[in-house]
C-alpha cells in the first residue's frame, strides 16, 4: 500500500517531466540570432550562443512597474533586442566603411575627430562587450557601450517550469542561481596630456534576468538531471554609474580601464584608434 501510494503522488509528475523533455527534444532549440555568431568569429567563443543571454534578458517580463509600462514593452524593449546584436554590428561596419586617416598622437588633425572601437568587458559579470569613444578637435567627446553577461545552455533551460513545481511539486534539490545582466551606458569624455589620455564618465540602465539550477533525482531532464529554470520574480532593474579612462601608448591602440556600479565590476578594454573628418 505504501508503494501504491508512492506510485500515485509521483508518476503523475514524473510523466509531466517526460513529455516536457520529449517536447524540447522533438522542438529543438531555435536557430541562434546572427550576433551570437559575430561574437563566435570576433572572440573565439565556441559556445557563444549559449554565453550571450540578451535574447532571454530583453523578452522576458519584469516585476518592477517601470518595465511593465506600455513605454517599455511596446519602445524600450524592441529597441534593446535590436541593439543587442545592431549596435556591435554597427560599431563593426562603421570601422570597415571608414578608411582611416594617420593621426598624431600628440593632438588631433585640424577638424578630424578621434575615434576609438574597443572591445570591453566587465569583470567578472560581463565579460563580453563593445565600446566607442569619439574625441572632437577640442578634446571633448562621447562615450557609450553595450555589455553582456553569462546566461544559460539553452539545451538545459525550461521556461515552462516555474519555481514552484520544481520545488514543490517534483521536489527537486536547488544546486545554484544566477544573474544574467546586459547593460547599455552612454556618457562624456575628455582627452588630456596632448590627447594621450582620456577620461570618460557616463550613466546607463542594466537589465537582470535570474536563473535557478535544480536537480532532478529522476535524471529525466537537462543533462543528467542538472536543469535551469527562470525565476522572473527576482528579476530587476539597476541605474548604473560607470568612469574610466582610456590610455594611448601608440597612435592607433586603446587601452582602457575603469569601473561600474551595476552590476560591480572592473572594466577592461583594448581598442582601435583612428581619425575622420566629421
Amino acid at each position: 500500500m505504501i508503494a501504491a501510494l508512492f506510485l500515485a503522488a509521483e508518476v503523475p509528475g514524473r510523466i509531466e517531466k517526460c513529455v516536457i523533455a520529449s517536447e524540447r527534444r522533438e522542438r529543438g532549440n531555435p536557430l541562434p540570432a546572427v550576433f551570437p555568431y559575430a561574437i563566435i568569429l570576433a572572440s573565439g567563443l565556441k559556445y557563444g550562443k549559449n554565453i550571450i543571454d540578451v535574447k532571454n534578458i530583453v523578452r522576458r517580463r519584469r516585476k518592477n512597474t517601470m518595465l511593465q509600462s506600455p513605454l517599455f514593452q511596446y519602445w524600450f524593449a524592441p529597441l534593446a533586442k535590436r541593439w543587442a546584436g545592431g549596435v556591435s554590428l554597427l560599431l563593426v561596419a562603421l570601422l570597415l566603411s571608414m578608411s582611416p586617416t594617420s593621426v598624431s598622437a600628440a593632438t588631433s588633425k585640424a577638424g578630424h575627430n578621434d575615434f576609438v572601437i574597443s572591445y570591453v568587458a566587465n569583470i567578472p559579470k560581463q565579460p563580453v562587450g563593445f565600446g566607442l569613444l569619439m574625441l572632437r578637435p577640442n578634446g571633448w567627446g562621447m562615450y557609450g557601450d553595450v555589455k553582456w553577461g553569462v546566461g544559460v545552455p539553452d539545451d538545459e533551460l525550461y521556461e515552462n517550469i516555474s519555481v514552484n513545481e520544481a520545488e514543490n511539486i517534483y521536489g527537486d534539490t536547488l544546486l545554484e542561481q544566477r544573474d544574467s545582466w546586459i547593460s547599455i551606458n552612454v556618457g562624456a569624455a575628455r582627452a588630456l596630456f596632448q590627447r594621450k589620455v582620456a577620461l570618460y564618465a557616463g550613466a546607463g540602465i542594466s537589465l537582470s534576468s535570474h536563473y535557478r539550477r535544480y536537480y532532478d533525482s529522476f535524471e529525466i531532464l537537462g543533462k543528467n538531471g542538472r536543469y535551469w529554470i527562470p525565476d522572473e520574480t527576482a528579476d530587476h532593474t539597476e541605474i548604473n554609474f560607470l568612469g574610466g579612462i582610456h590610455w594611448f601608448p601608440t597612435e592607433k591602440l586603446s587601452i582602457s580601464l575603469g569601473a561600474e556600479v551595476q552590476p560591480t565590476g572592473i572594466t577592461l578594454g583594448l581598442g582601435y584608434r583612428f581619425s575622420r573628418v566629421w
